[in-house]
């Protein structure tokens, strides 16, 4: 539903199909009564809204691959420049006995100060399979197999 206002003056026009029996202005004698008028939006608005959201949904769409392709390319370019730590030497024979509170970043600082404590770790658990847990947890009384400094 729809109301007819004269934008010049403000006021309602009056309703043609009424006979004219009520109008509005300065010399009538209220605001006339309010004509409905049946459709509401036209068929050019409608088209027009619908390309606008076309529109949009596809610029959406394209931000949307460009930020996911960016992410790739950042990811690719990062594990690419990425440097991998160095081995620590194998198997040395020598053991050592874990006390209570040791862990294994602890153990590796102290068996290769020098080195990646990442790479010894990993090598104390290749070593000691049976004895290291697959979360890296430690049991005191157990017995380590430590690699060559």
């Amino acid at each position: 539903m729809a109301a007819v206002i004269d934008f010049q003056t403000g006021l309602g026009v009056a309703d043609p199909s009424r006979n004219g029996s009520s109008t509005s202005g300065p010399a009538g004698r209220g605001p006339a009564p309010f004509r409905v008028i049946e459709g509401g939006q036209s068929v050019v608005g409608r088209r027009l809204r619908r390309t606008y959201l076309r529109r949009r949904v596809l610029a959406a769409t394209v931000l949307a691959v460009v930020v996911l392709c960016l992410v790739q390319l950042a990811g690719a370019a990062v594990s690419a420049f990425s440097v991998d730590a160095a081995p620590v030497a194998p198997l040395s024979g020598e053991s050592y006995r874990v006390a209570p509170g040791d862990t294994l970043w602890g153990i590796a600082n102290r068996v290769a100060p020098d080195a990646d404590p990442r790479g010894v770790v990993d090598q104390l658990i290749a070593l000691n399979p049976g004895v290291v847990s697959p979360q890296g947890g430690l049991r005191s009384g157990e017995v380590l197999l430590l690699p060559r400094s």
